[in-house]
């Protein structure tokens, strides 16, 4: 499987102008890369069962998140010490987040356009629908509302930050919302004796 030919996506060039040696080896975060590019390959063709590669895009994405936390992390925590020693195949730690990055944006960009293009109007032909509010008919957004209401709202916890709270834990791979909040029976801005607005944030369940 020529996953280069079918993506129509280029693989930057990476030690051009290395010692000999040092060409013979290859780059592990590059290669992982490499890999990840397959699973979104699998995405893009239209071969695979639809539903299959809606897995795969998911797939993909979190591969990213996880080779960010561990790797690119990694990467940045080196540069920040001053470590600059070159890995087997000649790169510095920023020569490879250079690298990193031009491969990932090429890959997301394919990832949209498969999602936008091909994966999403797909599901529209089997009636799964992702919509837009603006989208909904009026039906469709008392039932939201009524939904949010029985099964979101109780649970949304704003966790204040000032002197006496300190900034909260933020779960790993988790939406927050940053507010600001005012008590409502309180004085607004422009009147005497003005309540500060106090930050918080509500973890999205």
């Amino acid at each position: 499987m020529n996953d280069r030919a079918t993506s129509g996506v280029e693989t930057p060039r990476v030690g051009a102008g290395l010692p000999r040696a040092e060409k013979l080896y290859l780059n592990r975060d590059l290669t992982w890369l490499q890999f990840n590019r397959r699973v979104l390959h699998e995405a893009v063709d239209e071969r695979t069962p639809l539903l299959d590669r809606v897995a795969c895009l998911a797939i993909f994405s979190s591969n990213l998140d996880e080779f960010y936390q561990k790797r690119v992390g990694t990467l940045k925590r080196q540069i920040a010490a001053g470590l600059n020693n070159r890995t087997p195949d000649g790169l510095t730690p920023q020569e490879q987040l250079a690298a990193i990055r031009a491969q990932i944006v090429d890959l997301q960009k394919l990832q949209n356009e498969c999602y936008r293009q091909s994966i999403r109007p797909a599901l529209a032909k089997h009636q799964i629908h992702l919509l837009s509010w603006a989208e909904m008919t009026d039906a469709e957004r008392d039932f939201a509302i009524s939904y949010f209401h029985a099964n979101l709202f109780p649970v949304l916890t704003p966790l204040s930050v000032d002197p006496g709270h300190p900034f909260p834990f933020i779960s790993n791979l988790s939406l927050s919302l940053g507010v600001l909040l005012r008590h409502p029976d309180r004085p607004v801005r422009g009147q005497a004796d003005v309540t500060p607005f106090q930050f918080a944030r509500v973890k999205v369940p």
